[in-house]
């Protein structure tokens, strides 16, 4: 028996007090069934911590379709149970959700718009996630939607989910936001974007289209019918979250001082660094639609929506995206060769300067992922290391190897187009631990050595290993001529004061006993007060020079011994071999349109 879509009806009667009002109309229940479980979701797929976003629901009644009240109660954290009599054949279950958070995972709601997730904003009926859901949005009536969702009736604003993984993975925008559109490969595609910002509309259809086109020729198409990106601007907002056939950005209203709004702009320009930064966001997830919504590890669907759900392959799902941002704005043309290695050079200084890659290795951050990289603190660096960050460049040195093995008729792009065909003819997602298996499948090169060195263990990657046969090399040098002293203490401006934030596992302030939340007061008897203060005193110091910083810490005045060190280098460049080989020029050449000396 087909059960009848799950009726909800979202409401926003009163926009400034940050609730929406959800109705519930569950129908087509058993003659024999006197309750109903329902709750909700406690995590967001894509964003592995668990938020208690049952935190938010508030004033929730049941009742039969007539008005009579049912009985309702809690029973744990996110569930609660609705009671009735035998031969109840539908039940109404009303509540509000309080919405005041601006982020890509939880909902906002004010007098200018609504923004939901699914997953924050719905109970399900337990048992009855592969039901579907009719929702409508009775929101004043100049808001428009803007959602991957499917329109049934577009003037009555009533949309369907097929199921609740679908609902959970759909935001929705409600309200007067500026929209663009366009079509790639006769797909429409809608950006929608609430909040002022110094955005470029024609910029921004041209560049966005791009990247979406540079991701289908990869995988040979577009595997949804519609897809939307919803924007929001804010003062210093900054994140994004994948979902099936659609995105939630979150980025700086001036982030896109690239090309002012309504002014003509130049399709071969370059991006400026904060707008590229905004072209990166939008490639990573929308790279995202194929990689993790689809092609996945085969415990990232189904969900348990209720509790952790583990696994050590999160390096291939945003390590492997990670990389591909670049790749993807590298084969829209958005940036150059020697752009995309200067983006990598940046991403290996910032793992060499993360002591935590020391102790964590690629499995065990994902597997951790629940605990440490969305819950980070001021040992965070010293203790543990991104699978955005390390396992970007680990992809990085994996597509340098399986090239060179092949002359460069091979790349990683191979195995990630024979994991979507898997995923077309089956549904399914890998095995945990296959992925070697996967590049030897797509590439006939074993990697499986590889594999253990770069991601099961805490060796240092050796670039040189990787690079050289490409044609290229690592840079590292100091902008400074004469190099000053360095403590390694990471620092924050405080109301006068200046904070430290981080304190580097070895470092001379680390070994003088120097923590974080500390507040310096002088530096060789010098008064400090501010960051700017701080790094020009340090100019004048030589490495290796002993002397005292005076710190206050919790209220207490204590002076601390330390002996500077040479900083380490803060310029990383991967560049072409002075001598290439013949075999190298033509890889450079067709890879990244590199020539070379």
């Amino acid at each position: 028996m087909t059960l009848s879509p799950i009726q909800y009806s979202v409401s926003t009667p009163n926009p400034d007090s940050h609730l929406f009002h959800i109705s519930m109309h569950i129908a087509d229940i058993q003659e024999d069934v006197t309750s109903i479980l329902l709750s909700m979701p406690a995590w967001s797929p894509g964003s592995y911590l668990i938020r208690e976003y049952a935190r938010h629901i508030q004033n929730i009644s049941a009742s039969l379709p007539d008005g009579t009240p049912l009985h309702i109660t809690q029973q744990d954290k996110a569930t609660w149970k609705v009671s009735f009599p035998a031969h109840t054949p539908e039940v109404n279950v009303n509540y509000e959700v309080f919405s005041h958070e601006l982020a890509v995972r939880t909902n906002h709601l004010d007098a200018t718009h609504g923004s939901l997730n699914g997953v924050s904003t719905f109970l399900y009926p337990h048992g009855q996630l592969d039901r579907s859901s009719e929702i409508t949005f009775d929101v004043p009536a100049q808001w428009r939607v803007a959602t991957g969702l499917t329109c049934l009736d577009k003037d009555k604003k009533i949309y369907l989910a097929e199921n609740f993984d679908i609902l959970f993975d759909t935001p929705v925008e409600l309200g007067c936001h500026t929209s663009i559109y366009f079509d790639v490969l006769d797909v429409p595609h809608e950006i929608a974007i609430w909040g002022r910002g110094n955005f470029n509309e024609a910029r921004l259809k041209d560049d966005v289209s791009k990247i979406v086109l540079a991701h289908a020729n990869l995988f040979g198409g577009l595997p949804y019918e519609h897809y939307t990106f919803i924007v929001h601007l804010s003062e210093d907002g900054f994140g994004g979250l994948e979902h099936h056939n659609s995105t939630l950005l979150l980025y700086p209203s001036m982030g896109f001082n690239d090309s002012p709004p309504g002014a003509e702009f130049d399709a071969s320009h370059r991006p400026n660094k904060s707008y590229l930064n905004f072209l990166r966001l939008v490639s990573h997830e929308h790279f995202h639609t194929w990689n993790v919504k689809r092609i996945r590890p085969e415990v990232l669907g189904p969900f348990d929506y209720q509790h952790e759900n583990y696994t050590r392959d999160l390096w291939t799902v945003e390590g492997i995206t990670s990389y591909y941002e670049n790749v993807g704005l590298l084969n829209s043309s958005l940036i150059s060769g020697e752009h995309f290695l200067e983006l990598i050079a940046k991403a290996v200084q910032i793992l060499e300067q993360t002591p935590g890659r020391l102790l964590h290795d690629l499995e065990t951050s994902s597997f951790n992922a629940w605990v440490k990289l969305y819950r980070p603190d001021e040992h965070t660096k010293n203790s543990s290391v991104s699978y955005y960050l390390k396992g970007e460049l680990v992809c990085f040195a994996l597509d340098l190897f399986l090239r060179a093995k092949t002359q460069n008729k091979h790349s990683l792009d191979d195995v990630l187009q024979l994991l979507w065909q898997h995923y077309v003819d089956t549904g399914e997602g890998y095995k945990e631990d296959s992925y070697a298996e996967w590049i030897l499948k797509a590439t006939g090169v074993d990697v499986s050595a590889e594999i253990q060195t770069l991601i099961k263990s805490t060796e240092e990657i050796d670039w040189q290993h990787y690079l050289a046969p490409c044609g290229l090399q690592l840079e590292k040098s100091h902008k400074q001529a004469i190099p000053s002293a360095w403590t390694g203490v990471q620092t924050k401006d405080q109301q006068g004061q200046l904070r430290v934030t981080f304190v580097p596992t070895d470092s001379p302030a680390y070994h003088a006993g120097i923590y974080a939340g500390d507040e310096i007061i002088a530096f060789d008897h010098w008064r400090v007060s501010s960051t700017a203060d701080w790094n020009a005193l340090l100019q004048k110091y030589a490495p290796n020079h002993t002397t005292t910083v005076l710190l206050n810490r919790r209220g207490q005045i204590l002076e601390k011994t330390i002996t500077t060190a040479a900083p380490p280098a803060d310029t990383y460049a991967i560049k072409p071999l002075d001598d290439l080989t013949q075999e190298q020029r033509e890889l450079l050449s067709s890879w990244l349109s590199l020539t070379g000396q």
